[in-house]
């Protein structure tokens, strides 16, 4: 079995919906599903429609297209933004307290925080001693409150121990764990602080204990800590300064989570460094190699020991560990190189974490395969270990 101990174990995100070749879409491989129960919190119309998730914990969330929030998972500390610090009664999905207009989602063990489409923050979440990134360690906010993030947001990205976000002027700021990243600024940091070492970003992938840029002219640089090669490139044990990926050729995209980093390059292929790198090879390194069997990639969701991609035709493939199920091919054995989720032919965005995966389809559902075993998918399962997708009801 691959050690997980590192990345949060998964909630997942849904809104109810159809998945798989048969009417009977959630019985979950292994008989690992059932039918869900009616959602939880009564949307409609552009309500019910994702177009974001994240996942972490005991909690999820999904961004919807009329800009409000929804959440689910047997979560803590007011993870959910309903108002309540307390644990929910149940884990069916829920809208977010007092979230309009919402672009995305990024989601830890110690916050939720969404950016608007004004290109503001707003988090929530109990902080757990490292802060939402509203200045406050412990207590927290239960409902979204305003975050400082140094400058107009285009994106949130982030690990399991820290939240950051990419500005418009292609710099970085970040809050909770800093060591790594940013040597200087408090550890834990309660609010965003900038990162001087990004600069001229176009996008940013932020690991366990490092960072990966993608710039202008698709050169992708990274630093930090490279215990697995996951900085692309050959150093003693880290770097304090951004230097390029050694041989990738031109990027359009870049991803990285733990000690694993990827980027889809101009030519259609996806390259990965660090571990999991998706060759068959279970050995880390930080030679950048291509994924085996997968090509223009729509998106990709990098884990701590699995990573999923979607590719143009809308199927999904995933490759590493599968102890939960996480790589959704109706078994749970691990896979050195990619294989096909079952029964996913329109899928538009994937996510992962520790122990599940989640994609949302053309039509805005959301379906969840891997770990389930308090009801992290918003519905409970006779069996936790739900191999193939399941419909998590909104």
């Amino acid at each position: 079995m691959m050690n997980f101990s590192r990345i949060a174990f998964l909630s997942a995100l849904v809104l109810g919906a159809i998945a798989c070749s048969s009417s009977d879409d959630n019985k979950g491989g292994g008989g690992g599903g059932q039918n869900p129960p009616p959602g939880g919190g009564g949307c409609s119309g552009d309500g019910c429609i994702a177009v974001a998730l994240s996942l972490a914990g005991d909690v999820s969330c999904a961004i919807m297209k009329d800009g409000t929030g929804r959440c689910w998972g047997p979560a803590y500390t007011g993870g959910r933004g309903r108002g309540d610090k307390e644990k929910s009664s149940g884990p069916e999905p829920m809208a977010v307290t007092e979230l309009t207009a919402a672009a995305d989602i990024f989601i830890n063990n110690n916050a939720s925080c969404a950016r608007l489409r004004d290109g503001t923050v707003k988090c929530w979440g109990d902080g757990n001693g490292s802060g939402n990134g509203t200045g406050e360690a412990e207590g927290g906010k239960a409902v979204p409150a305003a975050v400082n993030a140094t400058g107009s947001v285009k994106a949130l990205v982030g690990s399991d121990s820290r939240v950051c976000a990419l500005l418009q002027d292609g710099g970085a700021s970040c809050w909770q764990q800093m060591l790594a990243i940013a040597p200087a600024a408090p550890d834990p940091s309660l609010v965003p602080v900038k990162v001087p070492t990004v600069v001229g970003a176009t996008e940013l992938a932020v690991g366990g204990d490092h960072i990966c840029i993608l710039n202008a002219s698709g050169v992708v640089s990274c630093y930090g800590f490279n215990k697995s090669g996951q900085l692309g490139y050959v150093t003693d044990s880290a770097s304090d300064e951004l230097k390029p990926v050694t041989d990738l050729p031109a990027a359009a995209h870049v991803w990285a989570s733990d000690d694993s980093s990827c980027a889809a390059l101009k030519d259609g292929k996806l390259a990965c460094w660090g571990s999991n790198r998706g060759d068959g090879n279970a050995e880390a390194g930080p030679e950048a190699v291509i994924v085996t069997g997968v090509a223009n990639v729509t998106s990709v969701a990098v884990g701590g020991e699995h990573t999923c991609a979607v590719v143009q035709d809308g199927s999904v493939w995933c490759w590493g560990a599968n102890e939960h199920g996480q790589l959704g091919d109706g078994t749970t054995t691990d896979q050195a190189k990619p294989v096909k989720v079952a029964g996913i032919t329109d899928a538009t965005v994937v996510a992962v974490s520790k122990e599940a995966s989640c994609i949302i389809r053309k039509d805005g559902k959301v379906l969840c395969w891997g770990s389930n075993p308090a009801g992290q998918f918003g519905a409970r399962t006779e069996n936790p270990t739900v191999t193939t997708p399941f419909v998590v009801p909104l």
